[in-house]
């Protein structure tokens, strides 16, 4: 089957080159789509049992397809080219793993997600673009939103913290990740927004997403709302409207609090319950034990670290490596960087943040009010990022592939660098 899909790409490939302006236009569009294509994969994918191909696999082909087709489009900047030294040190580390498929598997979905940036950056560095990645991330948390309801209906899936509560059916608890970049990116899509029962429509679906984001008691989800909205409150000309606004959305809840409000604090309490104090504070103490790691171990260990994302398999040799984890993988990025790809895969990732920010400040804030608000927006999803990397979002290909794909849209548009030929797609 999988030998099936390489012939059907190859064909295709044949035809793109054949139809060069057909397949710009073509691409464009699935590249638009991708936070939809996520999304269906995201809440569909633990559906199937191991050993079927299932609707993850079948995005990684579509997604590894679309980025080799469009590859000749990205020109090397800074951030570009971090991304890529960073890529290629972990190709070497790939064959050093002892857990190969799974090292590999991560490795693409690390690849899936760097890569948006640039092809956002040149290909979607335009207003009716963004326009229209804006709806297609609307309609992936609409399949967010509506999935646990009817998951709850069918009891499909596990009801996490509380039996018979929230059931999340092929999805898991990060999808809340895309919902709370939907809410964090909103205020630009309602400047870019004309008609007004479409403006509602968006609302909704903002005020849904933070539902569903406190319902779900993942903590980082919610971290990542008030990090991303104090970012907007201090940076934005358009601050006091974040202020106006969560004052209506609190008499919003205060309004539906009967309906959802025993279902939130019971699934509270049994969060509680269900995390013992030693869990809650496994972040900070795996961190302490990866660089305890580094320092006990070889030079090799330190510099290029170990099992590249596979650090369940390093833990089963190294019992006390796993006291909290309890044989899963880290939960934090960063660390998973500094085990896996060592001191130096860690400084070449750090880069990447380091160059976007540079990116980002260098850019004046003396543009028309829309530019100023997609600035603004770029510094809420870089911190955002940063912040939802705590909980382990590294393999997040949904999340992180359209957050990368943002902040290359939008400092294309602010940058007067960018490719001119986008204007004729």
């Amino acid at each position: 089957m999988e030998f099936l899909y390489f012939i059907i790409g190859f064909y295709i490939l044949i035809i793109f080159q054949l139809m060069p302006a057909l397949k710009d236009k073509i691409l464009i569009q699935f590249l638009v789509a991708i936070p939809l294509i996520n999304t269906l994969a995201d809440v569909t994918t633990n559906y199937f049992p191991d050993g079927y191909i299932t609707p993850g696999t079948l995005r990684a082909f579509l997604l590894i397809t679309l980025l080799i087709i469009l590859s000749g489009n990205i020109k090397y900047n800074r951030t570009t080219i971090f991304i890529f030294i960073f890529l290629f040190y972990l190709v070497f580390l790939l064959p050093l793993s002892s857990n190969s498929k799974h090292t590999f598997s991560e490795f693409l979905k690390v690849v899936i997600s760097l890569v948006m940036f640039p092809l956002g950056y040149h290909l979607l560095s335009r207003k009716k673009l963004i326009k229209r990645l804006n709806f297609f991330l609307m309609l992936s948390c609409i399949v967010i939103i509506v999935q646990p309801v009817i998951s709850t209906i069918f009891k499909l899936g596990v009801s996490e913290y509380l039996e018979d509560s929230l059931y999340l059916g092929g999805g898991l608890v990060q999808i809340t990740y895309t919902l709370a970049l939907f809410v964090i990116i909103s205020p630009v899509m309602f400047v870019l927004i004309d008609n007004k029962k479409e403006k509602y429509l968006y609302y909704i679906i903002s005020i849904s997403s933070i539902v569903l984001i406190l319902l779900v008691l993942r903590r980082i989800s919610i971290a990542a709302l008030l990090v991303g909205y104090l970012v907007y409150f201090i940076l934005s000309d358009r601050g006091l409207r974040v202020l106006k606004h969560g004052f209506v959305f609190i008499l919003i809840l205060a309004i539906f609090y009967p309906i959802f409000g025993n279902l939130f604090i019971s699934r509270l309490q049994a969060r509680q319950e269900a995390i013992p104090e030693v869990t809650q504070s496994g972040r900070v103490f795996e961190t302490f034990l990866v660089i305890n790691e580094i320092f006990e171990n070889t030079a090799n260990h330190a510099l290029f670290g170990t099992d590249l994302f596979s650090s369940h398999t390093y833990g089963e040799n190294k019992r006390s490596f796993f006291i909290i984890g309890r044989g899963r993988q880290l939960h934090v990025d960063y660390n998973i960087i500094l085990h896996g790809a060592g001191i130096i895969g860690f400084l070449l990732y750090i880069l990447i943040y380091l160059s976007l920010f540079i990116e980002g400040y260098n850019k004046d804030n003396q543009h028309p009010p829309l530019y100023n608000e997609m600035r603004v927006i770029f510094w809420s999803i870089f911190f955002v990022t940063l912040t939802i990397s705590f909980s382990g979002s590294i393999s997040s290909v949904g999340f992180r592939s359209t957050a990368f794909l943002y902040m290359g849209a939008i400092l294309g548009v602010l940058d007067s660098r960018v490719n001119e030929s986008i204007d004729s797609l």
